[in-house]
């Protein structure tokens, strides 16, 4: 896509963001105060008063630092980063999300913190491993709020059938024919890999059953979703709707579809991540809990995370850093995950009885997790799934075998990786 002219971009900036977003006052206001602009899409979301609330916390803690905190829609903020980017308008501070890592490092929008995070003893280990923001060796981004995969069942039918939840996918064949009922519309489970939303299929379903049978997607740079982990990861998953274990359509069902045939008590179990939270909520006669995501050869998982990341172009790295500083101490932590009811990225605030108690499924995966797969750490990620579902509709249709189709993904995927490190080089 052709880039837009510079003049343009920036009337288009100014446009969106408001003419004066980073301005600066008055010389006079601008000689005696550090200026910060922090851009976000969290005060959109239901966290956002406890957001504004540590931003206000340290505004009374450091006087001389003028903070202006510019939010936009999610559906908007992938493409006004790197709208504002172009037109070099950028703020100090962005919310990164996960899947954004791979571009914006190689498009130069953010900076490696690791000369700041290194000074800060235990800072690097204070986070979940699977939700660490590095990437070559250093720390570009800060985990914040997000979520990752894990194995959502129906309590309240485990019950009634006398079923221990599983602990592998071994065990989950053995239990699955209980669990279904196909001549009054009950299985076991429900896939959602449909083409309309391709990053579902994978965060949900597709992800975490490669990780968790031992696959992965690219390694060294080259597809490696091709490996025999991986023909097995598809074939399970083909084999369980075909022989009626799993809900039938799965090709055609996007997240939401999934979500509510399991909120309708149609499918037993799903792999879902934290962010079907909220929707599950909206249910309250609904029986249901999280555990570990089941293990095969690993225990695997799909992570994706809110960050924050600070841009390469700041004219006040310092100051930005002492804001992150701020956001990301343990007490601002514990105040956003426990006041904005939040999963915790840390692994310190995770082991409290509550947050135990409310998201232990999915902290026992971000604990145990031994193949996971975090979001935005692969190039033309937004292909690699488009390509990947083709591939497995393919097989599933019958078109081609399983072995066939994800050979034929992993030459596509390469050429599209090939010619994104040609371009950023």
């Amino acid at each position: 896509m052709k880039s837009l002219p510079k003049v343009l971009v920036c009337v288009l900036v100014c446009l969106c963001l408001g003419a004066g977003a980073f301005a600066g006052g008055s010389q006079e206001a601008r000689a005696e105060k550090v200026r910060l602009v922090i851009w976000e899409w969290i005060t959109t979301q239901g966290p956002g008063p406890v957001y504004q609330e540590i931003l206000q916390s340290y505004r009374v803690a450091n006087p001389t630092v003028e903070v202006e905190s510019i939010s936009d829609p999610w559906n908007q903020a992938h493409d006004k980063v790197l709208l504002m980017h172009q037109a070099d308008r950028m703020p100090d501070i962005i919310g990164v999300n996960r899947n954004w890592l791979v571009e914006f490092v190689a498009l130069g929008i953010i900076a490696d913190l690791s000369p700041y995070v290194d000074k800060v003893p235990g800072m690097r280990d204070k986070y979940y491993d699977a939700v660490k923001g590095e990437m070559d060796g250093k720390v570009w981004i800060l985990p914040y709020d997000g979520g990752n995969a894990a194995f959502v069942y129906n309590t309240a039918k485990f019950a009634q059938a006398g079923l221990a939840v599983p602990d592998t996918f071994d065990q989950f064949m053995g239990i699955a024919p209980k669990l279904t009922d196909a001549a009054n519309n009950k299985f076991a489970t429900q896939f959602c890999i449909a083409e309309k939303n391709v990053t579902g299929a994978h965060v949900c379903n597709i992800g975490p059953v490669l990780t968790s049978f031992g696959g992965t997607y690219v390694k060294d740079r080259k597809a490696a979703f091709n490996s025999p982990e991986g023909v097995q990861a598809f074939q399970w998953m083909i084999d369980l709707e075909k022989n009626g274990l799993a809900a039938p359509g799965g090709i055609t069902v996007d997240a939401k579809n999934m979500r509510e045939a399991f909120a309708s008590e149609r499918v037993y179990t799903t792999f879902d991540g934290a962010w079907g939270v909220t929707f599950y909520n909206n249910f309250p006669d609904l029986k249901w809990d999280v555990s570990r995501m089941l293990k095969k050869k690993d225990v695997g998982t799909v992570v994706n995370i809110m960050c924050w990341g600070m841009a390469k172009s700041s004219k006040n790295p310092d100051a930005a850093w002492n804001l992150l500083s701020h956001i990301q101490s343990d007490d601002m932590l514990l105040k956003y995950f426990r006041d904005g009811n939040v999963m915790p990225s840390t692994k310190k605030h995770g082991a409290l009885p509550e947050f135990q108690t409310r998201y232990k499924g999915f902290l026992d995966t971000y604990a145990q997790t031994t193949n996971y797969f975090q979001t935005g750490s692969v190039a033309q990620e937004s292909e690699l799934y488009r390509i990947l579902v083709e591939a497995y509709h393919k097989a599933f249709l019958g078109q081609m075998s399983v072995k066939a189709a994800l050979d034929e993904a992993a030459a596509k995927y390469n050429t599209a990786a090939e010619e994104f490190y040609a371009r950023y080089r």
